[in-house]
Order: C-alpha cells, then sequence, then structure tokens
C-alpha cells in the first residue's frame, strides 16, 4: 500500500508535498563542498510534515504494509536508496533529516556571514552583525543536537529489532548519538571563535573553549571506537571529518596561547605552542588526504601559525 490510499487533503501533508520534500534527503550531511541551500521556510514546511506523520502514527498504528524510500549519504552511498517498511522508520529517518537540515542553516550561516555563499557578501569578523550570525548559527547547531539525541535516546532503539537486511546509516540509533557530540563541537568551536574576535578576551578563555570543541569532537570518535561494529556501514568521510575537527580545534589552542605567550615575551613556550599547533595540523592534513576544501583550511592555518613563529 502507499501513502496516498491513506491520506487526504486537508488532514495530512499531500504526497506530493512529501515527494518535494524527498530531494533534500541527499544533503550532504558532512558541509564541505557540498552546494545545497537551506532556507528556514524549508525547515519549517518539514515541521509540519513531521507533526501531520506524527498524527497519522496516533490514529493508524505503525503500519508495516507501508513503504518509504531513502537515500544515505552518511553510509557514502548517496546514490542508493533503502526500503523500509512502517510509519514509525518513516518518522525516524524523516527526524533525522530534520536535524540535519538544522545543522545545515547553522553552517549556511556562516558561510554567508564569510561571503562564500553565492551572492553573499563578507562581514567584519569582529562587527556586532557578524556576532549575531555566529550566535543564531551555534544555537541552530545546539538545536540539531538536542534532536539527534533525541533520536539516539528515544525515538531510534526501539526500531532496532524489527530492522532487516542493509539498511541506511542513518537508523542507527549510535549516529545519531555521534551526530549529536558532532554539532555541539562545532557550535563549541563557533562560540571560540566569538570570543577570539573581541578584544576583551583573554588568550587562555579562548585556547580553553578551544579544547572544549576538541573534547567533543573525541566524545563523537569514542562513540565510534566502542561501537566500531554499528559503523562498518558509515562513511569515512565522517570519520575524517571528526579527525580533523579534534585536531583542528586543539590546534587553534595552542595557537591562541602561542599569540599570549609571545606577547609576555615568553618565545620558549610560544615557539613550542607553534610546534605542536603544526604538529596536530599535519595530522589533520592527513586525515584531509585529497580533499582540496578541507587542505585549504588547514593551509591557512599553517600560514597563521608561521606568522605567529
Amino acid at each position: 500500500m502507499k501513502l496516498w490510499d491513506l491520506v487526504t487533503a486537508g488532514e495530512v501533508v499531500s504526497l506530493n508535498h512529501i515527494r518535494d520534500m524527498s530531494g533534500q534527503r541527499n544533503i550532504s550531511l558532512v558541509r564541505e563542498g557540498t552546494k545545497f541551500a537551506c532556507a528556514p521556510d524549508q525547515v519549517e514546511g518539514f515541521k509540519k510534515y513531521l507533526s501531520n506523520l506524527a498524527i497519522l502514527i496516533d490514529q493508524e498504528g505503525e503500519r508495516f504494509d507501508l513503504d518509504f524510500e531513502w537515500s544515505s549519504p552518511l553510509s557514502g552511498r548517496a546514490g542508493r536508496f533503502f526500503r523500509l517498511n512502517g510509519l514509525k522508520k518513516e518518522q525516524g529517518m524523516a527526524t533525522f533529516l530534520y536535524a540535519s537540515l538544522l545543522r545545515q542553516l547553522g553552517h549556511q550561516g556562516v558561510q554567508d556571514m564569510l561571503g562564500l555563499s553565492p551572492g553573499s557578501t563578507a562581514l567584519p569578523a569582529d562587527s556586532e552583525a557578524a556576532a549575531t550570525v555566529l550566535a543564531a548559527a551555534a544555537t541552530q547547531l545546539r538545536q540539531a543536537a538536542g534532536v539527534y539525541d533525541y533520536l539516539a535516546e528515544v525515538m531510534l532503539p526501539p526500531l532496532f529489532a524489527s530492522l532487516k537486511g542493509d539498511r541506511p546509516a542513518e537508523i542507527m540509533a549510535r549516529l545519531s548519538s555521534v551526530m549529536c557530540q558532532l554539532c555541539l563541537a562545532e557550535a563549541q568551536a563557533l562560540t571560540a571563535f566569538r570570543a577570539g574576535q573581541r578584544a576583551s578576551s583573554s588568550g587562555s578563555l579562548v585556547a580553553s573553549l578551544h579544547c572544549g570543541a576538541a573534547e567533543l569532537y573525541e566524545k563523537a570518535a569514542k562513540v565510534i571506537r566502542d561501537y566500531i561494529g554499528d559503523f562498518t556501514i558509515a562513511s569515512d568521510r565522517l570519520r575524517r571529518y571528526i579527525a580533523i575537527g579534534s585536531s583542528l580545534a586543539t590546534a587553534r589552542a595552542h595557537k591562541v596561547m602561542a599569540s599570549e605567550l609571545l606577547a609576555k615575551s615568553e618565545a620558549g613556550q610560544a615557539e613550542r605552542s607553534c610546534l605542536d599547533a603544526q604538529q596536530l595540523l599535519g595530522v589533520a592534513m592527513n586525515a584531509a588526504d585529497i580533499d582540496g576544501a578541507w587542505r585549504a583550511v588547514l593551509q591557512q592555518e599553517l600560514a597563521d601559525v608561521e606568522r605567529i613563529k
């Protein structure tokens, strides 16, 4: 049975609207390199779909006779579609996509602020407008983390027993745990950047904020290490992104401390911090492999460290 046999216009969102949304399911959840554009009204429209889906589940129950197709960007097989039966699996996957759209909004705000999106103009990094954008982006990332956490702890675990055969990575609860920590890490990284733009922020404060981001990236990596069997279908690109994030955040902490130490005429300790930063950036460069966008960011960081020396 198909969904349109069950719903009527005005009671739940139409199937045509659902299928319009299906293109968004192919979003690259590892943001770098993608040109996907996400608007707040699209996210609100998808929230309406989730609300209507919840009503439908209350009215109809699980309905294993209904099938839904999803792609799986986080499995590294974005071109392949997986068929899942039942409304609750559709709800789980759709909620995962909703969290991903919130994350995408946060990333997109930062891209716009930096002038990296088509038609956007860069804002001065130390301006009030930039601070507002960064605060909003951090909030969206934390909202996404909350949704991922709900998926990991409440919504997805009961579905595990009914999953059969090959399945999208996004339906696995522990992947949502990873994404929760990843979003929190990204939000913390933005907080550290904002603090670094304030003249009143001490170097030790900014460095500690960067270290906090690194710890959150490491928490995400630890989930993968501890439950490696659950991540055999997960994209290697996601793992490399987390590894880069951890090394980069720690390197930035060392870079900030190097500048502060140099200002205090502690040149020897400043040199040591620069060397530590360079070593970490080398690790990150290895994880980046041949990805040009990632390598460009890391090359800029290396150049910044070299200028401090």
